[in-house]
């Protein structure tokens, strides 16, 4: 694509409809986990939080890190 106003309509929705914080997606770490435990078996019921810490993100949510973005 090289049309400039093209890029630029989609850029600009592209930025009102993605959530720019980086949170990690619990539902596709859920059917990561799921697939996994098909292979390894001590998987198997194991949640997404056991995997993921998420302390950084939430201190730059708290600073108000995410929302300067989305300026």
């Amino acid at each position: 694509m090289t049309d400039p106003e093209v890029l630029e309509a989609t850029y600009q929705t592209y930025l009102q409809t993605t959530d720019r914080r980086t949170w990690p997606d619990l539902t596709g770490m859920r059917l990561a986990i799921e697939e996994v435990a098909k292979r390894v078996p001590t998987v198997r019921g194991k949640e997404p939080q056991e995997f993921l810490n998420t302390r950084f993100l939430e201190e730059l949510e708290t600073e108000g890190f995410f929302k300067e973005l989305n300026r």
